[in-house]
């Protein structure tokens, strides 16, 4: 982690770029933001960790694909839900459902790496479009840019819960937007109820809470 400091912008920038977070000041002591912008990246775990935080609290959240689906080849009516911590995927797990078909991934950071494992009756899976034939328990959809952007911390701590809008990018021209709801308990900020960031007394990102398997 570094810190750039020049007279005209102060921030915080992680190694790689995998989290930057920048705010404008005027040469003093830097501005942290407020604005989360977390593109995940292997290797970088402070993003890694932010955006785990943010899919585990995005659990259940129902997110149309759209647009994204050509990026995940799969149907365009599909839809994506996170469906929180997963042993051995740093960002959790995913279901794709189209239909009466699916696919049940665990997901990892690189940019982000959906692997197929399920359902167990390739009968249930979606069609690969590539093999006309259902997706292979162990294939990787890999999906870049794969980025989580939202304005989450400027509440303030009164632990009074307040809509956010969080932007999820998955693929060239695939973007989803989801309504949130924030909080602030002393300095930790939650989404929908789940630890995301750690915050300073103004309300500037300094960490992501928690820590990621």
């Amino acid at each position: 982690m570094k810190l750039q400091l020049n007279k005209l912008m102060a921030g915080l920038v992680l190694a790689g770029g995998a989290l930057a977070l920048v705010g404008c000041g005027g040469g003093g002591a830097p501005d942290l933001p407020k604005n989360i912008d977390v593109t995940v990246k292997a290797g970088d775990t402070t993003a890694i960790a932010t955006a785990s935080n943010l899919t585990t609290a995005l659990a259940g959240v129902q997110l149309p694909l759209g647009t994204a689906s050509t990026a995940f080849g799969v149907p365009s009516n599909s839809v994506l839900a996170f469906t929180g911590p997963v042993a051995g995927a740093n960002l959790g797990g995913a279901t794709i459902t189209s239909g009466n078909l699916s696919l049940v991934t665990k997901v990892s950071a690189g940019s982000c790496v959906f692997e197929v494992s399920g359902p167990a009756d390739p009968a249930l899976r979606i069609v690969n479009p590539a093999t006309n034939a259902a997706y292979a328990i162990g294939h990787k959809i890999t999906i870049n840019p794969c980025a989580l952007t939202g304005n989450i911390a400027d509440v303030p701590a009164d632990g009074v819960a307040q809509p956010r809008t969080i932007t999820i990018t998955l693929g060239t021209g695939g973007v989803i937007t989801t309504e949130v709801q924030v909080k602030r308990v002393g300095n930790v900020v939650s989404v929908n109820d789940k630890p995301v960031v750690n915050v300073n007394a103004d309300g500037g990102i300094v960490s992501a809470t928690g820590s990621v398997s």
